[in-house]
């Protein structure tokens, strides 16, 4: 497999981190990605990721850094937290406390996002913060969150991401990126203690997300190829 970007990562987004998106992508991907010398990786299914890990390990790229990045169930809960250093969709205090839990029981630190919802599209996971500017009771739930998260010994609170509608257009999603850098504003002037990072941005929009303020994006076509129409999942990267 070959890298259809031939610039260095750093030229794509500066200042940025680029997570490699290589889920349904065979290992040939992953390896693309650490010789383009990225090495922050996603996946969103354990059963995939943990063979990758595993291979990975084999091959001695050991410098990896796993992201989950698809939605956590609370049965895999203990898996995730055993093979990712990070996970980038949290998106409930049950997952948050199992994870923590794990974590704890696997003697590491889990780094993880949050997932808000501010396009209300019903595909999307994440905390409710539709129409946030204006639902404060939305933002005193969130708050009530993040400082449990901030007492939990097994999860550092990197910061918070958000997943766009797919678009062909991206300067249809530019008002949503916009809002969610407002909204993690916000929330840091409430909480100066919670994480800075805001991933948002994907292969269709990630120029516009840069803007206005990512701080991570996830790309996978963009950088190894469109998958197969059968391999498309609901999270578009």
């Amino acid at each position: 497999m070959t890298n259809r970007i031939q610039t260095s990562w750093s030229s794509i987004a500066p200042g940025a981190t680029v997570v490699a998106i290589t889920k349904t992508f065979p290992f040939d991907a992953v390896a693309t990605a650490h010789a383009m010398g990225l090495r922050h990786i996603g996946e969103n299914r354990v059963e995939e990721a943990g063979g990758k890990i595993l291979e990975a390990k084999e091959k001695r790229f050991t410098d990896i850094i796993w992201h989950m990045v698809g939605h956590v169930q609370s049965r895999k809960a203990a898996e995730v937290a055993a093979l990712f250093d990070c996970v980038d969709s949290v998106d409930s205090i049950e997952i948050l406390k199992k994870l923590d839990t794990a974590a704890v029981a696997a003697k590491k630190k889990l780094h993880i996002l949050f997932e808000l919802n501010i396009s209300g599209e019903a595909s999307k996971y994440g905390f409710d913060l539709v129409d946030w500017e204006h639902n404060p009771q939305k933002l005193q739930l969130l708050y009530k969150v993040i400082h449990m998260g901030l007492q939990l010994p097994g999860v550092v609170l990197d910061g918070c991401m958000t997943m766009a509608p797919y678009v062909t257009e991206a300067e249809k999603n530019r008002p949503i990126f916009r809002s969610m850098k407002k909204l993690s504003e916000t929330i840091r002037m409430q909480i100066p203690t919670f994480g800075q990072q805001l991933s948002m941005g994907t292969s269709c929009d990630y120029a516009v997300a840069l803007q206005e303020g990512a701080t991570q994006i996830r790309l996978g076509e963009v950088l190894f190829g469109e998958r197969s129409v059968a391999k498309k999942h609901a999270k578009q990267v």
